[in-house]
C-alpha cells in the first residue's frame, strides 16, 4: 500500500505535470494500474482539492464503467458527467472534452479508444484505470476479431500491447509502481521558451520579413518547425513530398493556411 508521505509527493507530481501540460496546451495521461486502482484514484481525486479544482472547460466523460458506485463518479461532481459504455461511446466523436475517464476492466475497443482520445481538449486530462491481468469476462473480444476468425481465438497480443504501451519510458514518468504519467518533452520546453517570447534565431535563406511573418502567425516551436521544413522543402526546387502529422488539435491545419 502507499503511505500518506508516498501521496503527498504523488498528488504533488502530478498537479505539477498536468500544470506544465496546460500551460503548453498539451494534453494528460495519468494510467494505474493494479489490484488497488480505485482506491488509489479516491485518494488522489477525492481526499484533496489539489487535482480537482482547476481544469479546462467541458464535460467529464466516462467508458467503461460498470457499477453505480464506481469512483468515476465521484470526480468534478458540480461539471456535467457523460456517462458512456464502450458500444455508445462514438457519439462523442468531433466535440470537445476536458477530462476522459476510462475503465479497462472489462476489454478495450481500440477503434473507441482512439477516438475518445483526440475529443481531449488542449491541457485536459485522460484517466486510464487498468487491471494487472487481461480482463477474464472477454466481454470486448468481438471487437478484436477479425473475420473468419472467432471471439473466442482472441489472444493476449492487443492487451500486451497496450500494457506495455502505458509504461513506455520514452513518453511516460513512473511515479510509482503502477502509477504512470506523460512526460514534458523537449518539445514542450521549447514551446514554453516560444511563449515567453524567446523566439528562435533566423535561419539562413530565410528572408527577415518571412522570419517575422512565421514567428508571428505560429502559436508555438512545433507550429513554427512545420512551416520552416515545408519552406526549405519547397526551396530545394524538386520534387518533394512533406508528411505532417500531428494530434488531434495541434494546428495542421493552421500551419497550412
Amino acid at each position: 500500500m502507499i503511505t500518506e508521505i508516498e501521496f503527498i509527493s504523488l498528488t504533488a507530481s502530478i498537479k505539477h505535470i498536468w500544470s506544465d501540460a496546460k500551460r503548453l496546451n498539451h494534453r494528460t495521461l495519468l494510467t494505474i494500474i493494479g489490484e488497488h486502482r480505485e482506491d488509489i484514484l479516491k485518494r488522489l481525486f477525492c481526499t484533496t482539492e489539489d487535482l480537482t479544482l482547476k481544469h479546462p472547460a467541458g464535460d467529464v466523460v466516462s467508458i467503461g464503467v460498470n457499477s453505480k458506485h464506481h469512483p468515476f463518479h465521484d470526480l468534478w461532481p458540480t461539471v456535467p458527467h457523460i456517462d458512456l459504455k464502450w458500444s455508445h461511446s462514438k457519439v462523442r466523436l468531433g466535440g470537445t472534452e476536458s477530462i476522459l475517464l476510462i475503465d479497462l476492466s472489462e476489454g478495450c475497443d481500440p477503434d473507441t479508444l482512439a477516438a475518445n482520445l483526440g475529443t481531449i481538449c488542449g491541457g485536459g486530462l485522460i484517466i486510464i484505470l487498468m487491471p494487472r491481468h487481461p480482463p477474464q469476462q472477454g466481454m470486448l473480444k468481438n471487437k478484436l476479431s477479425v473475420w473468419p476468425h472467432q471471439p473466442t481465438a482472441v489472444g493476449h497480443y492487443f492487451w500486451g500491447r497496450i500494457w506495455h504501451s502505458l509504461q513506455d519510458s520514452s513518453h511516460f514518468t513512473q511515479l510509482h509502481s503502477d502509477i504512470w504519467i506523460t512526460k514534458v518533452n523537449k518539445i514542450a520546453d521549447e514551446s514554453e521558451e516560444w511563449l515567453k517570447g524567446h523566439r528562435p534565431t533566423k535561419l539562413d535563406g530565410i528572408s527577415d520579413s518571412l522570419h517575422t511573418l512565421i514567428s508571428q502567425a505560429a502559436l508555438n516551436y512545433e507550429q513554427y518547425q512545420a512551416i520552416i521544413n515545408i519552406i526549405v522543402s519547397h526551396e530545394r526546387k524538386a520534387f518533394t513530398a512533406v508528411s505532417l502529422t500531428a494530434s488531434r488539435g495541434r494546428g495542421k491545419s493552421s500551419v497550412l493556411g
